[in-house]
């Protein structure tokens, strides 16, 4: 009984003890959590607000302060107070052990600072923000003012270059002092973000202004002496290709050239009232325009030399496949007589034929072009480089087919040869079986020599046809030519397994006595011997004897070696 006291006693102090911890941890949370909203109510909001007395308060400035200014009294007024009453209930829930309920609370708090937070740092950058603005306004004012003057001082200086434009820039840059002043009543009023936007204009006219003041003697330089030399050179080029004959009549420079001429004292116009940006336009397009102008005439100019040093070449070409072209017809003719040419041959050599009817066609289009000189150079250098491209594939075509038609012949005469080797292989498969002495030959030696001589006699069949099949006969070569090797190796095997079977059944003689188990296998291969089975005779007679004695086969070289010694 006292133990079990004991144990009841010791677990309630576990209990308090870890009820105690939990409750103390829940203090500390709650604890830094008032911390945290502390620190944010000591946020230097007032102080950074007070920072702007020296900015104009009126305007938009003004109405910024009051805003901010209200927004941080409800924040001290409401929304802390409010977060005091949440601490409070949180810290009442763990006193009552309510830990999940402390939880809850202390959640709503952390979500609630953390965005009260966001907001208090939002407000102070852009109460600092207000500020930078209005301090990088009077600097960027005072820059602005100091390279407008320094831009009319430079155009004074260098006022020879712009001619009328100098008046016309100095107006633009005269206007800009409205702006200026529109900037400092913006100032004046609170209005600083505006006067920002002001500044930022002024900024893109004065870049605006110094990129004209560049331009303008740039491009008066090209209106008066680069384009008009460019466009002078370039209708030289087109008059004395005109005068060598070449034909030009699809272009329309002319015209063209008047026009530029035109446009040219326009810009000139335009550069007096110091409209750059319209003339940079046009003198872009201009040179693009010429520039276009000079590589079409060069390319006219290049292709009625590739023409001229072409022409021969390619009827020369022309002719040389058309020889081919024409050979390969006659040839196909002769050897249709002798073989059989497929619907598919005929049908390719048919094709090479329109194909070039077809370029003979083209070609003689095109000198006849060449003659009346009315079409482009450039357009019939085109059709001369197909017609190239198409006689070349026409030739490859030719070459392919032509060989085709010689492999026939060759064919043919392999096909001969062939029937001629087997048959000497016949013969001296005969001559190896008569004088091998076999005993006999197996029934299956016949059907491989009448399979072989049946297949070299269909050979010789189809090489007497009118018309030779050469697929089929090399076909039917082929299984002749299979039947007579399997036929040879046959043969070749057949003696050498008699042989061996012989030499080995006299060799195992000598133990007959000594191993009673040798004799009877010995006895074995004697009657498959004799049943002309000469194959299994050899296999039983070495299985046999390489029992009794391992590595025979070298014992029986030496002895045989020593007989054919002594015979000497």
């Amino acid at each position: 009984m006292p133990y079990a006291i004991g144990a009841v006693v010791l677990i309630a102090l576990i209990g308090f003890i870890y009820i105690t911890a939990i409750r103390k941890r829940h203090y500390k949370d709650i604890d830094k959590l008032e911390s945290k909203k502390i620190d944010l109510m000591n946020m230097p909001v007032l102080v950074e607000i007070h920072n702007l007395k020296n900015l104009n308060n009126s305007g938009d400035t003004e109405q910024k302060i009051t805003t901010w200014r209200e927004k941080w009294e409800m924040f001290r007024k409401e929304e802390f107070p409010s977060i005091e009453n949440l601490l409070f209930e949180a810290e009442e829930a763990t006193e009552k052990y309510r830990f999940k309920k402390s939880v809850e609370v202390c959640k709503i708090i952390a979500e609630k600072l953390d965005q009260f937070e966001k907001n208090i740092v939002e407000m102070i950058d852009e109460i600092r923000d207000l500020g930078e603005t209005a301090i990088k306004n009077d600097l960027l004012l005072n820059d602005l003012k100091e390279q407008f003057k320094e831009l009319k001082r430079q155009l004074i200086i260098h006022n020879h270059v712009y001619g009328k434009s100098l008046a016309h820039l100095e107006k633009e840059i005269a206007g800009v002092a409205d702006d200026f002043l529109d900037v400092e009543h913006e100032a004046a009023n609170g209005n600083y973000y505006n006067a920002k936007e002001k500044l930022e204009k002024i900024q893109v006219k004065y870049n605006r202004l110094v990129e004209k003041s560049q331009l303008i003697p740039e491009l008066t330089n090209d209106c008066r002496k680069k384009l008009p030399k460019f466009i002078e050179m370039t209708k030289q080029a087109f008059l004395d290709m005109k005068k060598m004959g070449l034909p030009l009549e699809h272009l329309t420079y002319s015209e063209e050239f008047d026009k530029m001429e035109k446009e040219l004292k326009k810009n000139l116009e335009l550069l007096d009232e110091a409209k750059a940006f319209e003339v940079l336009e046009s003198t872009v397009e201009m040179n693009n325009r010429l520039t276009e102008m000079c590589d079409t005439l060069s390319l006219e100019d290049e292709s009625q030399k590739f023409i001229q040093n072409k022409q021969e070449e390619v009827e020369d070409f022309v002719r040389e496949v058309a020889s081919q072209v024409k050979y390969l017809r006659d040839e196909t003719e002769k050897v249709s007589l002798n073989y059989q040419i497929s619907a598919e041959d005929i049908e390719v050599c048919e094709t090479l034929q329109n194909r070039m009817k077809a370029q003979r066609e083209k070609w003689n289009f095109v000198l006849e072009q060449i003659k009346k000189k009315q079409d482009p150079y450039s357009e019939l250098k085109t059709q001369v480089e197909e017609i190239e491209i198409e006689l070349q594939n026409i030739s490859d075509g030719f070459k392919v087919f032509i060989s085709k038609l010689n492999s026939l012949r060759k064919d043919e005469m392999k096909a001969q040869q062939k029937i001629s080797e087997m048959k000497s292989t016949f013969f001296e498969i005969y001559t190896k079986i008569k004088t091998s002495n076999l005993p006999g030959i197996p029934a299956i030696f016949d059907v491989l020599r009448n399979e072989a001589r049946d297949a070299v006699i269909i050979v010789e069949e189809k090489m007497k046809e009118s018309k030779l099949d050469i697929p089929n006969i090399n076909f039917a070569l082929e299984e002749a030519t299979k039947k007579t090797e399997a036929l040879w190796n046959y043969t070749n095997k057949l003696i050498e397994d008699m042989e061996l079977a012989e030499r080995l059944i006299q060799y195992g003689n000598r133990y007959r006595k000594q191993y009673p188990q040798l004799a009877e296998a010995l006895h074995e291969a004697e009657q498959k011997f004799r049943n002309f089975q000469y194959s299994e005779a050899r296999e039983i007679a070495s299985s046999a004897i390489e029992k009794v004695k391992p590595h025979f086969e070298l014992q029986m070289l030496e002895s045989e070696d020593e007989m054919l010694v002594h015979s000497k």
